[in-house]
């Protein structure tokens, strides 16, 4: 057990050429489940995932998330765009449409919680994340907005 979890930390990628599969029910389910268990500041368990699987809503995310791109973008000084768009940027729309499953992790600002508490806490719901899908042997890569 100690040896598999050294192996998904070790072995975890970004990865940004999915296979078009389906992840199999349980292996999402247990994905999830695992990211529920993260640790959280004050127990509070900010989160929510949010769970994508038709291609149309994907599409849809990926147009807003293009559009709130560009616009992150043009605040950068031109030398950081440049370095950006020199490494290939961000994500084209296609590619997140073929994205077998997408999960959006969104977070609520509890009252009298200081906002890097809260952060802090989905970080490591989303590292859970990321170690249980290596586990399943699915890639994954994070995309924030």
């Amino acid at each position: 057990m100690v040896t598999e979890f050294y192996e998904a930390v070790f072995k975890r990628r970004s990865v940004r050429c999915f296979r078009e599969e389906p992840v199999p029910e349980e292996a999402l389910n247990r994905i999830l489940e695992a990211t529920r268990w993260a640790p959280s500041a004050g127990n509070a368990q900010p989160w929510h995932f949010v769970v994508v699987t038709e291609v149309d809503v994907k599409r849809e995310i990926a147009e807003i998330c293009t559009e709130y791109g560009r616009k992150q973008w043009e605040e950068f000084p031109p030398e950081v765009a440049r370095y950006l768009a020199a490494r290939g940027g961000s994500w084209d729309k296609s590619t997140m449409a073929k994205i077998p499953v997408l999960v959006a992790v969104c977070y609520e600002l509890p009252k009298r919680m200081r906002h890097e508490l809260v952060l802090g806490s989905v970080w490591a719901a989303i590292e859970n994340l990321l170690l249980a899908a290596t586990a399943e042997g699915l890639g994954s890569c994070i995309y924030t907005l």
